[in-house]
């Protein structure tokens, strides 16, 4: 992704990924100066994605990054443990504003130690 200017979608090998392959995901070249790896996107369409979901889930990641997803959990613990990761929520509200929240330090905990 070294680089790379515009939102879209990417893969990306994460280096702590236990994973045997790529994995695509939504990445934000925009907002707040890119580089943002969206891990959950809800969307306004006419058919949505049901995110009421298993724990099962959750920990696996559904969904397309082209659409509406959730990277998943384990995934997500897999990126952020050991590192140093910030995280901004963008969230459009039912009245129709903007808000968003921007945190310094974020990391997923294994399943174990939830």
């Amino acid at each position: 992704m070294a680089g790379a200017r515009v939102s879209g979608v990417y893969e990306i090998h994460p280096f702590t990924c236990t994973c045997t392959k790529p994995v695509l995901v939504w990445c934000d070249m925009e907002t707040d100066g890119g580089g943002w790896t969206v891990f959950l996107n809800r969307q306004h369409q006419a058919i949505q994605l049901d995110f009421n979901r298993t724990w099962s889930d959750y920990k696996a990641g559904f969904g397309s990054p082209y659409s509406e997803y959730y990277l998943g959990n384990e995934l997500l613990h897999q990126m952020t443990h050991g590192r140093m990761y910030a995280i901004r929520m963008d969230v459009t509200l039912a009245s129709g504003g903007y808000d968003f929240s921007t945190y310094q330090y974020f990391t997923v905990y294994s399943e174990e130690k939830r």
